[in-house]
């Protein structure tokens, strides 16, 4: 699976360190060990803080949702820190990006 969004996306992202990977059965962007957004069938979903500016600004898009993990034929658990956002919007990608980034680092 890959897409133009997406890997516009990991070359601006490229010289902040982050790589390209695989989990959840699909093309990652990786900070480190820790996943930052993913390509998925619809958009790229991001790792964004719950009741952030940013995680409310993405599901407020139009045909945004919470990523829920396909595997194996089975739907998984709804992950409430990851936000998919659909390819019509990928003008914010990088924004969104730089938030999970923000987030992720955080974390540490």
């Amino acid at each position: 699976m890959e897409n133009t969004y997406y890997a516009k996306l990991a070359e601006d992202l490229k010289i902040r360190g982050i790589a390209p990977s695989n989990m959840f059965g699909m093309p990652v962007l990786k900070l480190g060990r820790k996943p930052i957004c993913g390509l998925d069938t619809d958009g790229i979903n991001f790792k964004l803080l719950p009741g952030s500016t940013p995680y409310t600004k993405a599901l407020e898009l139009s045909g945004a949702h919470l990523f829920q993990p396909e595997m194996k034929g089975k739907k998984g658990p709804v992950m409430k820190q990851w936000v998919v956002v659909p390819f019509e919007h990928h003008e914010l990608y990088l924004d969104f990006a730089r938030a999970s980034i923000e987030f992720v680092e955080s974390q540490n």
